[in-house]
């Protein structure tokens, strides 16, 4: 799954894709640990998965839980779709009571509960005219990785 992101370049990255039984059981656990909320598709998922992989692996964290939401969400019909509304209705205020869980949106738990969120990349990072979501710039990526530098190191 996670070879879907040709950016993520580290062989040894730490994510364990995960499927939403398994998102549920750790949002009902006393573990402490990282959740994404994800889909290939999503160019902005596109750009936070490798900075997302440095900073837990900085972090010392030894995996981030990675969860494909794409069918879930969109597909009512969809066998996960269930799962998917429990999962939101645990974190929806935890995520400023969004509609919906956005991605990428990355979540930090601990004895079930959401220490901390974030959600897309940076503000700056947007479609340009064209319609075309452009590379982020180094700022851009510093700020990025001091964003998950924050959320990460949540207790």
């Amino acid at each position: 799954m996670l070879r879907k992101y040709p950016q993520l370049k580290d062989k040894d990255h730490i994510f364990v894709v995960s499927t939403a039984d398994e998102i549920i059981e750790l949002l009902n656990s006393y573990e402490k640990a990282i959740i994404v909320f994800s889909f290939p598709e999503c160019p902005w998922c596109q750009s936070a998965i490798p900075y997302i992989n440095e900073i837990a692996k900085e972090q010392e964290y030894d995996k981030v839980y990675y969860l494909d939401i794409l069918d879930m969400r969109e597909n009512s019909e969809s066998e996960d779709h269930k799962k998917y509304l429990e999962i939101y209705e645990k974190i929806r205020y935890d995520i400023a009571n969004a509609e919906k869980i956005n991605a990428p949106t990355v979540i930090v738990i601990n004895e079930g509960n959401v220490l901390g969120y974030h959600v897309d990349t940076v503000t700056s990072h947007v479609k340009n005219e064209n319609n075309v979501l452009e590379p982020m710039n180094e700022s851009q990526i510093d700020e990025l990785r001091e964003i998950y530098r924050k959320l990460f190191s949540l207790n």
